[in-house]
């Protein structure tokens, strides 16, 4: 049998160069990746001219935005009081650390930008990753509804792409179809489109933001259609909003694993269904908070109220294909159709997800008030089904507690 050769004289010898290397004042450490400084890109849509880009000649239009690429570590920075007008869709993504970051600079308020009735998001990143946006207005009103968004970041890489944070945002106004798909019509839509492999997201954070007006939902981390099958996102964080008068939903997540929906506070939603062309996607039906096809969600200290939908019009809803989903500590009250709808499993080409039942569900610690009606609400709908506090889609089982 062959004798194994000690390590230990190799280890000896890189002990001795290190103490060597002390000795002579030097110590050498590990070389680590150094963080981007990145460029800071001034805009000021008042300006007479446009400028460099500088703080002293900032851009004036949003175009000059849209023809550049920036790398990690840049700044897009809005001046404060002023208003743009158009839809931004700047290039480049950054990089661990090293975000590319887009808010505003001065004193004042929120720099607003407009979109001015134009098809599509106000702000569009496609296949871009490493993006923190914040401190801004946001708006799109029309005379007519149509595909329009607030945020929208869209993953159709075929991969993972990673870090998407929007706060601190006023996203107001956005004239969507309220009864179309979600992350399409959302204030801020994250969306993974049909590829294959699927795409998926990573470290999406979404809070501190006010939305108002939005049609059809505040915010959606989905993918752009039903039928995606197994492939999850992943890190989702929805916390802290407060949202009011959504045309339909107010937050939805599908395809999600481990997502947490906390502190947010929804009221007067699900006033509106207005569909897109006949052969699109269409559901008129809206609810507060809900999931579908996903894992290990936590939905906890949120706050919905006077949801006025009558097809489900529930503070809470518990959708087809999810595992282990946790709703507590939550207020729910005046939603007309109860505190909390359960849906059965269901069947859609291409979604293995969607045929199994939603298991290992616990409801505690929630309080439902007044659920069932919408009195002393601004606006009421009209029940399609029963004013229970819970309502059951279909052959579902329940093993319930009350305390």
């Amino acid at each position: 049998m062959k004798r194994r050769r000690s390590s230990r004289p190799a280890r000896r010898a890189s002990r001795v160069l290190i103490l060597l290397a002390m000795l002579a004042g030097i110590l050498v450490l590990p070389a680590q990746a150094a963080l981007a400084a990145g460029t800071t890109y001034y805009v000021n849509c008042s300006a007479s001219s446009n400028g460099s880009g500088t703080q002293a000649s900032p851009w004036n239009t949003v175009s000059s935005v849209n023809s550049t690429t920036f790398t990690a570590g840049d700044s897009i920075l809005f001046a404060a009081g002023t208003t743009c007008t158009g839809q931004l869709t700047p290039g480049g993504s950054g990089s661990s650390g090293s975000p590319i970051t887009m808010g505003s600079y001065g004193s004042g308020a929120k720099p607003v930008i407009d979109a001015n009735g134009a098809t599509g998001p106000v702000i569009h990143l496609l296949n871009q990753q490493y993006w923190e946006i914040s401190g801004l207005a946001l708006t799109n009103a029309a005379s007519s509804p149509a595909y329009r968004s607030g945020v929208l970041a869209e993953n159709s890489s075929g991969g993972v792409l990673r870090h998407i944070r929007v706060h601190d945002m006023y996203i107001h106004h956005i004239s969507g179809y309220s009864g179309g798909w979600y992350s399409t019509n959302a204030g801020v839509g994250v969306q993974t489109n049909h590829t294959t492999p699927a795409s998926t997201w990573d470290d999406v954070v979404i809070e501190d933001n006010t939305f108002d007006h939005v049609d059809r939902i505040a915010v959606a981390v989905t993918p752009d259609a039903d039928g995606q099958g197994t492939n999850q996102t992943t890190n989702t964080v929805i916390r802290d909003n407060t949202i009011t008068y959504s045309g339909a939903d107010d937050i939805l997540v599908v395809k999600n694993d481990g997502a947490l929906i906390e502190g947010n506070k929804a009221g007067y939603g699900g006033a509106k269904e207005d569909c897109p062309p006949s052969g699109q996607y269409c559901n008129r039906a809206s609810a507060g908070i809900w999931m579908s096809g996903s894992n290990d969600t936590v939905v906890q200290n949120n706050e919905v109220y006077c949801h006025v939908d009558g097809a489900d019009g529930t503070g809470f809803d518990v959708d087809w294909g999810n595992h282990n989903t946790t709703f507590q500590y939550n207020y729910s009250h005046q939603n007309i159709g109860g505190f909390m709808l359960l849906m059965p499993s269901f069947s859609f080409p291409g979604e293995p997800t969607a045929s199994l039942p939603s298991d290992g569900t616990v409801i505690r610690y929630n309080i439902s008030e007044n659920d069932g009606t919408n009195a002393g609400c601004p606006i009421a709908g009209t029940p399609g089904h029963g004013n229970g506090v819970f309502h059951f889609v279909g052959n579902i089982q329940c093993r319930c507690l009350t305390y």
